[in-house]
């Protein structure tokens, strides 16, 4: 039996993900959104909102993580270097 076992119900790009994690890195986002992971050359743009405090909602950037909850929303998109 596994103590502490939560399954995080969140929206990527509109549907349903399930994790086990409530902290996801930003690569994490991009492949559960069906991209491959970032890699030198490709960009993506990546939001979301409703996440834990201290802050709710924004940008992620490479390297950086979100704490998420039941409900939390990423919205991710490929981009460009200009």
């Amino acid at each position: 039996m596994e103590a502490g076992h939560h399954e995080y119900h969140i929206i990527i790009n509109g549907r349903e993900r399930t994790v086990t994690h409530d902290v996801l890195t930003f690569n994490q986002v991009v492949v559960l959104a069906n991209y491959p992971p970032p890699k030198d050359g490709v960009e993506y743009q990546v939001t979301y909102e409703h996440a834990v405090s201290p802050k709710h909602a924004g940008d992620m950037i490479q390297g950086e993580t979100v704490t998420v909850k039941n409900g939390t929303k990423f919205v991710v998109e490929p981009g460009n270097r200009s």
